[in-house]
């Protein structure tokens, strides 16, 4: 099976903008950097709102809130949890088999043990999934029953921003003025 793309497809697939990738079919084959580019194109609107909340800004300023960075950070294993679950599912579908490094990508444990830095060994115990990540949770849930192709875009958005955009952020919490530890 290959992932093509044209401007009016015949089966299912994922939108961006007037193109479209399309599963099976008789058209040109969409390489990697393609969809790399039209993964960027077609989150570009969201990553610049992004980088431009309040929250964003502040912790790019160094005035980090050590509170708000530990919800970000319970956050962010939720939505790992879930994908890194829904990408195991369906570790041998031919779309997501190629993108399968565990080993490599999965952020699930190294989320676990920032959680137990900050919240101390009963961490799973203060924590819970907020009303604001719970439709992605979800969706991340339903895509990967549903249709686990789509995992591909959810996956290229998290490990892509977070690992790059990461060690920007990196940089600056470990020089802020006020620090995360403790």
């Amino acid at each position: 099976m290959t992932t093509k793309t044209k401007a009016e497809p015949k089966s299912s697939g994922v939108t961006n903008g007037g193109a479209r990738i399309v599963v099976d079919g008789d058209d040109e084959i969409l390489s990697p950097t393609d969809l790399s580019a039209m993964l960027a194109e077609g989150t570009k609107d969201s990553h610049d709102k992004a980088e431009n909340c309040q929250f964003v800004k502040d912790f790019l300023r160094g005035r980090i809130k050590r509170e708000l960075f530990k919800r970000g950070t319970a956050a962010l294993y939720f939505v790992y949890a879930a994908m890194e679950e829904e990408i195991e599912k369906n570790e041998d579908h031919p779309h997501i088999a190629p993108i399968y490094f565990p080993a490599e990508l999965h952020r699930r444990e190294a989320l676990a043990q920032d959680l137990e830095y900050f919240y101390g060994e009963d961490w799973e115990s203060q924590i819970s999934l907020s009303a604001g990540t719970k439709p992605y949770v979800d969706r991340i849930h339903e895509v990967g029953q549903r249709d686990p192709v789509l995992l591909v875009a959810h996956s290229y958005t998290r490990y892509m921003g977070d690992l790059s955009g990461g060690q920007i952020l990196k940089k600056v919490a470990q020089s802020a003025e006020t620090p995360l530890h403790r």
